[in-house]
């Protein structure tokens, strides 16, 4: 990941490997024990040396000014990363659908892969958690535009059902909301919303951030109070994405007929890889970007040959770049025991739970010739495992 993304190396990359236990979080009893590759003082970065790990140590003036993380120079691109697993995650019927596959996929890996603080529910105090959430931030954008632009408030592409709830406390833990504010932002409906601040290890809401005694009230003071106004598209605030180069652009222009669509993979550029380095010289996509969709659409494509529910044949395309990814991308691993308990995920990843099932026969894929065509697609390069997650890869 470190080295398709330049943000990564911008904010300090993970430096050299020198593992150690840091608790991080809450008070005392409370706090999560978090096993790091290293921790991060980059000189030219001032955000990597104002982390500290809890109040206790800010309080008495010895917190780390470091942030511990992973090895993100091993940490890996997921299946869950691809533009035919976003494809497949954004382009939902319903917003508790879509809700449900960033919560179950996307989200997770990419802070399990990167593990360290990242890996935890202090995740917020590294700088790079705010560009992973802008980047959920900016698929939501996309569900809005393809999937419910125009909707009533009342369609369930728009608005959740009552079970949106239900799920969110089911996947991400019960939590008791017991804030004190004045803001006009706690109601939770259709016409107002509420952020809150939140406690990761204890779970407890303690003040609204649009309450004007909150110091982050300047930061969201731009943003709507209806959570219609919100969500609509285009964006009624001032912010925005730019999604140039990255492959969402794609999924933005198109939406679920990118796949099919001509227009979304023109000839391979010799673009350079990083989309931060060809941004501004050309409109032409980095090399990289065009070689993925050019080689989902030709996955697509063949896959379509026989099966012909279209849905059904992106699911089953995403399944391929699982095997792939088990085969000769170093393998799918399960979730480490720690990143559930802080994240208090009660699931594996999808790749895992699909490899699991294709072992056991519960599930196939009904198409001649994928295995070769998928070869000669991407190829197969073996690498190491990382230990990011457990050890226990998932055997066919």
């Amino acid at each position: 990941m470190a080295d398709c993304n330049p943000v990564m190396a911008d904010y300090g990359t993970s430096g050299a490997v020198n593992t150690s236990t840091y608790a991080i979080g809450g008070a005392v009893g409370e706090r999560e024990n978090v096993t790091a590759a290293n921790c991060i003082r980059d000189p030219d970065q001032p955000a990597t040396r104002s982390f500290c790990q809890h109040e206790d140590a800010f309080q008495s003036n010895t917190c780390l000014g470091c942030i511990p993380r992973g090895d993100w120079s091993n940490a890996k691109v997921s299946t869950d990363m691809t533009l035919v697993s976003l494809s497949n995650q954004i382009f939902a019927p319903t917003m508790s659908v879509f809700t449900q596959n960033i919560m179950y996929k996307v989200h997770p890996k990419v802070h399990a892969n990167l593990n360290g603080a990242m890996a935890t529910m202090a995740s917020p105090a590294d700088p790079v958690f705010f560009f992973h959430h802008s980047m959920i931030d900016a698929l939501w954008t996309i569900y809005y535009k393809c999937q419910a632009q125009g909707a009533r408030s009342t369609d369930p592409r728009v608005f959740p059902p009552s079970d949106w709830n239900l799920f969110n406390r089911r996947v991400c833990g019960p939590y008791s909301f017991i804030p004190k504010t004045t803001s006009i932002r706690f109601s939770v409906s259709r016409s107002t919303m509420s952020m809150l601040y939140h406690n990761g290890t204890t779970g407890a809401a303690t003040f609204d951030v649009g309450d004007p005694r909150s110091p982050l009230a300047p930061f969201f003071e731009s943003t709507p109070t209806s959570y219609l106004a919100y969500s609509q598209y285009p964006p009624s605030s001032g912010i925005s994405y730019d999604f140039a180069g990255t492959g969402l652009d794609v999924l933005l222009s198109e939406c679920s007929s990118w796949l099919t669509s001509p227009s979304a993979s023109p000839p391979p550029t010799a673009e350079p890889a990083s989309f931060l380095e060809s941004r501004g010289k050309s409109k032409r996509r980095p090399k990289a970007v065009s070689k993925q969709i050019h080689a989902s659409q030709r996955m697509y494509t063949h896959t379509r040959k026989y099966v012909r529910n279209e849905r059904k044949a992106r699911e089953y395309v995403e399944m391929m770049m699982c095997v792939h990814r088990n085969e000769c991308l170093g393998g799918v691993f399960d979730y480490s025991d720690s990143f559930k308990r802080s994240f208090k995920l009660h699931l594996s990843p999808y790749c895992y739970d699909v490899l699991e099932d294709l072992a056991r026969g519960r599930r196939s894929i009904p198409v001649p010739g994928w295995a070769k065509v998928l070869m000669d697609t991407f190829g197969c390069d073996i690498h190491r495992s990382t230990g990011h997650e457990t050890s226990k890869k998932r055997r066919l």
